[in-house]
């Protein structure tokens, strides 16, 4: 089993190849980085916890930020754009507050991601986008190398569907529940 397996890495290894990220982030994507990792992130940390919540213009940025690293979907952001600013408030502090409604002291990221997905253009990839930059250390962004490494030579359904990098997507509920178990 390679060291850098999900089942065999090291916390050690794991940060010492995740603090090479930014030095091989190319130039043309530093600020969505920056929006991604530090700006949005500080501004929901600094409202009040019962009141924590996306701005539109946050939730725009975000997605952009998504498909400039992923694979590009051009009708994802102008559904986006769709939605009104209040109801993308509205639904994310909806969805900030259901994570803790459980009996756990971590986060339920379920529920919440039943909530974001009311909004236009938001899956299940993307409403983890939105969940991960209120707890970035609980709650993974569901991005296709996330999970094809969570869940790399794992049968899942069919032969058909593929393992490793060639691993066929369906981006639901389901797979984002498995590779929470897993990660």
């Amino acid at each position: 089993m390679s060291p850098l397996h999900i089942k065999s890495i090291t916390l050690d290894a794991f940060r010492d190849i995740l603090s090479r990220y930014p030095a091989m982030v190319p130039e043309k994507l530093r600020d969505l980085d920056a929006q991604r990792y530090d700006v949005i992130p500080a501004a929901v940390a600094a409202i009040e916890e019962s009141e924590k919540h996306l701005t539109k213009d946050q939730v725009e940025k975000l997605v952009e930020w998504k498909l400039k690293h992923g694979t590009f979907r051009p009708a994802l952001l102008g559904l986006v754009q769709s939605n009104a600013p209040e109801a993308v408030v509205k639904t994310t502090k909806r969805a900030y507050a259901a994570l803790w409604r459980g009996k756990s002291s971590h986060p339920d990221a379920t529920p919440a991601m039943k909530i974001l997905v009311g909004l236009r253009g938001v899956g299940p990839a993307t409403a983890s986008l939105l969940l991960s930059v209120l707890r970035p250390a609980e709650i993974p962004f569901f991005s296709d190398e996330m999970f094809r490494w969570c869940v790399w030579d794992e049968q899942i359904g069919s032969e058909k569907e593929g393992k490793g990098w060639q691993r066929k997507i369906k981006y639901n509920l389901k797979e984002y529940e498995m590779l929470l178990e897993r990660g």
